[in-house]
């Protein structure tokens, strides 16, 4: 009977992953269509295409794990020769601060070299212009974009390649404790973690500053889709976190969390080829764990990051289940 329902669901699988390749066709014709003037009936039936797809791939790549798991007699067949750089998709790391982005940088660092990566610099992270030059006078070799740039770039609409988009988010208060620590830890060389010391400020006063964006809703505010360099501290919207909901659904392929890494990162070598083992980078060994942490000052945190906490938790109920092996 398991037997006769693992080759009902296996050709089921296969007439999704047929579909699937249809609306990849479709999705690649977006470019062309998504442009100021563009008949708004289309637009939103290809955003519908584009959904589709990535809802496919991911119940797709699920399935297929399950059942060679358990039975190994079933394998997606995707071997392609590449001839150039350019034919593969741009490989866009978002790395938000201390969500062990670092290390994962780190591994694109070690498996693109000889101007196949190009890190943004900081005066390029609100100057789509600026980047957009840079990265195509770089196209031919190019093979994957990191930094602690925003979605707002759109580096898919600057490029004439494919994207696949990759981020790792973080439980927000471990994020903002982490930071806090590592902050400290360098105030020698951080004007930020010098004014920690210099005011012998806590973690609370840290929490409740308003000199520095990243106490606000970080992985919102780099999700959104807008620039949010102008929203002043404390004015993110429910919009803002609409928008940050849609863009992770439609436009990431690789959504990995902090606490997950260790499986994350071996996952995504898989996909690509990479010859990578994990490194773990900017690790504070004098942090407070969470358990250490006031639970008074753990619920203020949630508050005062309150839609990233509901991102979190909307982004761990909705990707997690990608590197399940």
């Amino acid at each position: 009977m398991e037997s006769q329902l693992g080759h009902s669901t296996l050709t089921a699988l296969c007439h999704d992953i047929e579909a699937a390749i249809v609306l990849k066709s479709l999705n690649s014709l977006k470019r062309l269509y998504f442009k100021p003037g563009s008949n708004e009936s289309l637009k939103a039936a290809l955003r519908e295409q584009n959904y589709k797809e990535r809802l496919a791939r991911l119940i797709t790549a699920n399935l297929n794990e399950q059942w060679s798991a358990r039975q190994n007699c079933f394998q997606l067949d995707a071997v392609k020769v590449y001839s150039k750089a350019t034919e593969l998709p741009l490989i866009v790391f978002i790395h938000i601060p201390k969500t062990a982005g670092s290390s994962f940088a780190g591994s694109l660092y070690k498996n693109y070299k000889g101007g196949a990566l190009y890190e943004i610099p900081s005066e390029q992270l609100h100057d789509r212009e600026a980047l957009q030059c840079s990265l195509n006078e770089r196209l031919e070799n190019l093979q994957a974009v990191t930094g602690h740039s925003s979605f707002y770039l759109r580096i898919d609409q600057l490029v004439e390649r494919e994207c696949c988009y990759i981020t790792i988010l973080r439980e927000p208060v471990d994020r903002l404790v982490s930071l806090y620590y590592y902050l400290r830890s360098i105030a020698d060389a951080n004007p930020v973690g010098k004014q920690i010391v210099e005011q012998n400020m806590s973690l609370v006063d840290f929490a409740q500053s308003r000199f520095d964006l990243t106490t606000d809703n970080p992985m919102l505010r780099m999700l959104t889709g807008s620039d949010t360099n102008s929203i002043t501290w404390g004015a993110c919207t429910q919009e803002m976190l609409e928008n940050a909901k849609s863009n992770l659904l439609h436009y990431f392929d690789f959504v990995g969390f902090t606490d997950e890494y260790s499986e994350f990162l071996p996952f995504v070598s898989k996909q690509f080829g990479w010859n990578t083992e994990e490194e773990k980078l900017n690790i504070n060994a004098d942090r407070k764990s969470l358990q250490e942490v006031d639970p008074e000052a753990i619920k203020l945190i949630e508050e005062l990051n309150s839609f990233d906490v509901e991102l979190y938790r909307y982004a761990k109920s909705a990707f997690s289940l990608r590197t399940n092996t």
